[in-house]
């Protein structure tokens, strides 16, 4: 597992791979369809326990899935792909670049350690991969070991290095892998590639769209508020300068005073927009770890975010006994540090409750 500033990188063995070529012909807008058709056929799990994309080139389709357990397992996951502006496995980024016939060892270095990826192309298409992960110390040597009780052939000469470039709102990253001199990429997580390649459910995607899109509002308003006063402080300035009488400086400080203050104003909004979507961020991942624990017939109705690890949620029970069911599973777990649970009223609508959590740092 790793992450740049917008793209989450999820552990490559999670996935298992399928490559298939695409029939002649076909549509882009009807590629999804066939790669849910695929996945059905050769996935020893039903789709709806799976986290899975696709990347496709004009004659050939990379799906990888995996179950949404082993993504999700640890709750630091959880939250990255609350924000990410992508997460998917580093092979789909790889996919489409030629990486010479026979067998391919393709490497990512991630932190303490390295992903590698034992390609098989034939004709300039995929058709085997398999994929290892081992320390970082222990080199391409032992990644040839691992792969070998899977088939794949030793002392393999094609050894290419992977790595991404960084992204920005108006221009896509760009993959890339290089042995010794020689060095190709393609530019990838473009808008195709982002809406086929993600592996998180609609409601986890909804919730990261919501959050890049403000970070990166945020951003860009306080760069172009400083680009603006930078712009009218220069043209002002040089407007100072060109006047004969010195004694005029004075007053045409004094008439930059209120544009300095427009300009201090949009980036105080920008600082304001940006700290709004860190609460809903914090609002999301705290409800989303509490309803972990949310037994059938109790719901939520309202919640609201008191400080970076304490929330209050209002919602309903069809019964007292689930209302206090609830509160009792929150209390078992071993992520809270204090959780007090108050019913407010009973009716034909069900139980009223108003939870409050404070989370263990």
């Amino acid at each position: 597992m790793h992450t740049r500033q917008d793209i989450l990188f999820l552990t490559q063995e999670a996935f298992f791979m399928k490559t298939a070529d695409l029939p002649e012909g076909m549509a882009r807008a009807d590629v999804k369809i066939y790669a849910e058709t695929l996945l059905e056929s050769f996935s020893p799990l039903p789709l709806d326990v799976l986290r899975w994309g696709y990347s496709a080139d004009s004659s050939q389709i990379f799906i990888f899935a995996a179950p949404a357990d082993r993504i999700a397992k640890s709750q630091k996951i959880s939250e990255l792909m609350q924000t990410s502006n992508l997460a998917t496995c580093f092979a789909a980024c790889v996919f489409g670049l030629d990486l010479g016939e026979g067998w391919s060892l393709v490497k990512r270095s991630a932190g303490e350690y390295c992903e590698y990826l034992a390609v098989l192309t034939e004709g300039k298409k995929w058709r085997e991969v398999c994929a290892v992960s081992i320390p970082a110390e222990y080199g391409d040597s032992e990644a040839e070991k691992k792969f070998a009780k899977m088939g794949v052939p030793q002392n393999i000469s094609n050894v290419w290095e992977f790595s991404l470039s960084e992204g920005s709102v108006f221009k896509p990253a760009v993959a890339s892998v290089k042995s010794g001199e020689a060095e190709i990429s393609q530019k990838t997580c473009g808008k195709i590639f982002l809406s086929s390649a993600d592996v998180r459910d609609g409601a986890t995607l909804k919730a990261a769209k919501k959050a890049v899109f403000f970070d990166r509002f945020s951003r860009v308003s306080a760069v172009f508020a400083v680009a603006f006063f930078a712009v009218l402080l220069f043209w002002k300035v040089s407007l100072m300068f060109q006047s004969s009488k010195a004694g005029k400086l004075g007053g045409e400080f004094d008439a930059l005073n209120p544009q300095a203050q427009l300009v201090k104003n949009m980036m105080d909004e920008a600082i304001f927009l940006q700290s709004l979507n860190s609460k809903k961020i914090e609002n999301v991942m705290m409800l989303a770890r509490i309803n972990k624990y949310r037994p059938e017939g109790v719901s939520f109705a309202k919640s609201v975010a008191k400080t970076p690890n304490s929330i209050e949620v209002k919602g309903k029970a069809q019964s007292v006994m689930l209302a206090t069911q609830f509160e009792r599973q929150l209390r078992q777990s071993e992520i809270f540090k204090n959780v007090k649970l108050a019913i407010s009223g009973s009716g034909s609508g069900g139980t009223s409750w108003t939870l409050n959590a404070e989370f263990k740092d």
